[in-house]
């Protein structure tokens, strides 16, 4: 895979509980040389405590290439979910889904990730 992106996230504390953020990332040539992809994104954070935070997104996808994405060159994708620290370890529960519903790789999907920052 020769592939690399280019990508501006700012995010902004409304309050000491809930951020607001967004961001844009840019490829000059997209998985599978589908052409220049676009990737546009607003999500938001609401720390609950100090161990749960709970989180959202929605954005957009694009590529040049018509019909990349079983059959679509653009599609709406959003998460919902939240987050438990504990022990130096973050466990994520999210719901994630597209507005793509003719191919089962895009359907809805609830996925648990364990993380760990090095």
């Amino acid at each position: 895979l020769d592939y690399y992106e280019a990508y501006v996230k700012p995010s902004f504390a409304l309050t000491e509980q809930f951020t607001l953020g967004g961001g844009v990332y840019w490829s000059p040539e997209f998985t599978a040389e589908s052409g220049d992809g676009l990737y546009v994104e607003v999500n938001g954070a609401y720390v609950a405590t100090p161990e749960l935070t709970f989180s959202g997104a929605i954005g957009q996808q694009q590529v040049d290439a018509a019909g990349f994405f079983a059959g679509e060159d653009t599609y709406m994708t959003w998460n919902a979910g939240g987050t438990y620290s504990a022990m130096g370890l973050g466990f994520d529960l999210r719901y994630v889904s597209t507005d793509i519903d003719n191919a089962a790789l895009y359907d809805d999907r609830v996925v648990f990730t364990v993380k760990r920052a090095m």
